[in-house]
């Protein structure tokens, strides 16, 4: 990969590190969130990716870093899930994948903005572990 591609990834940000400014409002779109996620490696801190996924998978929003490791994982999800059209689509089915497309990136955003919640309360609470 070249240096351009590393570096249009945001800076890694450490709990410690972390102030309400970092973090993206409640309100802020998909790649806002996706983008704040990468300013933490949840395979490092999970230890390894089956870890990560498991921290994800189950939800544990207990700590700040299970927080940001479950936002993590999301945006990895995020990048590596595809909307591949039905091939030669008619123009039923090319509308009614839109639908279905629009529908899912409307409630992965939801999920997203409850997790930015949940770390903007760790972080005003100043429970940064």
């Amino acid at each position: 990969m070249s240096d351009a591609v590393h570096d249009r990834r945001p800076r890694e940000i450490s709990n410690a590190e972390l102030t309400l400014a970092d973090i993206p409002s409640v309100s802020a779109g998909m790649s806002e969130i996706l983008d704040f996620a990468l300013t933490f490696n949840g395979y490092r801190n999970a230890g390894s990716f089956e870890a990560c996924a498991e921290i994800a998978r189950s939800k544990r929003h207990d700590t700040l870093s299970n927080l940001r490791t479950c936002l993590f994982f999301a945006q990895r999800a995020e990048h590596f899930t595809a909307h591949p059209v039905p091939l030669n689509p008619t123009p039923k089915q090319r509308a009614a994948h839109e639908v279905r497309v629009r529908e899912r990136e409307a409630h992965r955003l939801d999920e997203l903005r409850q997790l930015i919640a949940l770390i903007r309360d760790k972080v005003s609470r100043g429970e940064l572990e």
